[in-house]
């Protein structure tokens, strides 16, 4: 029983031989959580194409991105593809979150506007969530300062309808009825 146990053991070990990795040597190893990587769309035309995200994973075989930061990279989500890179040793991944992140590309280098961007199917969606809601006055006034009030029900109250529009005036209004009405 003994002799048996150790020839077990013994075979055990020689499946588990440490290996000596060489400088140039390509290792295989799947992106884990935490990973940094960074992502192109090509063609890159400027700079802000060029985005480091921090990883994380799940079951999709796919890339999922913030729909907030999909304006530098014109992504449309028409089946576009996308290049993703992995810097694999420290300084790569420290230089490609000096380089690349979001918060070193807020603002365009172009034209100082601001690099997150609510899509119009963002702003839609919020709009059918928040149609029916309402803030407080006190809650209202702490995002922006109003001159009228969506309808008057015991108290003056605010939707996050018109708290969104004030965000976006430039826009040109979008009138949607409300199927809750």
């Amino acid at each position: 029983m003994e002799h048996q146990m150790s020839a077990t053991i013994t075979r055990h070990l020689s499946l588990c031989t440490l290996r000596i990795w060489v400088a140039g040597q390509v290792l295989s190893r799947r992106i884990m959580d935490g990973d940094i990587v960074f992502l192109n769309k090509t063609p890159t035309t400027h700079k802000h194409a060029l985005q480091a995200f921090s990883v994380y994973v799940h079951e999709a075989r796919n890339v999922k991105i913030n729909h907030l930061t999909c304006s530098p990279f014109n992504a449309d989500f028409d089946g576009d593809s996308v290049h993703i890179f992995y810097p694999q040793s420290l300084p790569a991944k420290a230089e490609t979150v000096e380089l690349f992140s979001m918060q070193r590309k807020l603002f365009s280098s172009h034209i100082g506007k601001l690099n997150l961007q609510l899509t119009n199917d963002s702003i839609l969606a919020l709009m059918l969530l928040f149609t029916i809601f309402f803030f407080k006055k006190e809650k209202a006034q702490q995002q922006a300062m109003f001159t009228s009030t969506s309808s008057v029900i015991q108290k003056m109250c605010w939707t996050v309808l018109q708290i969104l529009e004030l965000l976006h005036m430039k826009q040109p209004k979008v009138t949607i009825e409300n199927p809750y009405s």
